[in-house]
């Protein structure tokens, strides 16, 4: 098995597991590079390179999420991340956290579940 197999499975199977799709997952995965080249004012698609690491904070990447959702499917960004199972910052920093147990995202001393909770991800 490649490694892109056993990345896919783990995609998968943290879907499974949190009753979210795929899709939710793989977004979350690159959801961070996205949100660094925002704050570094670079446009463009984050899977050309391997940029600098950059903290970013829950609060962050939640910011981050809506501004994706928007730029990539509008009006209907809110709908697309709720039909994929993103219906809450809390969603998305059960994915963090589950990427973060088979070593696919860091994070810092500092983070924690909790900081996604109550954030505003859509009005």
């Amino acid at each position: 098995m490649s490694e892109i197999d056993d990345f896919e499975e783990a995609i998968q199977s943290i879907a499974n597991k949190l009753g979210v799709s795929y899709e939710a997952v793989h977004l979350i995965c690159f959801l961070p590079d996205y949100a660094a080249n925002i704050l570094r004012g670079e446009v463009g698609d984050v899977h050309d390179e391997q940029p600098e690491r950059t903290h970013i904070t829950a609060a962050q990447l939640c910011e981050a999420a809506r501004d994706y959702a928007f730029d990539y499917y509008g009006d209907a960004g809110p709908t697309t991340l709720k039909n994929w199972g993103i219906r809450s910052s809390k969603d998305i920093g059960m994915i963090v956290f589950e990427l973060v147990h088979i070593g696919y995202l860091e994070t810092c001393d500092k983070d924690m579940p909790e900081d996604f909770d109550g954030l505003r991800l859509f009005s």
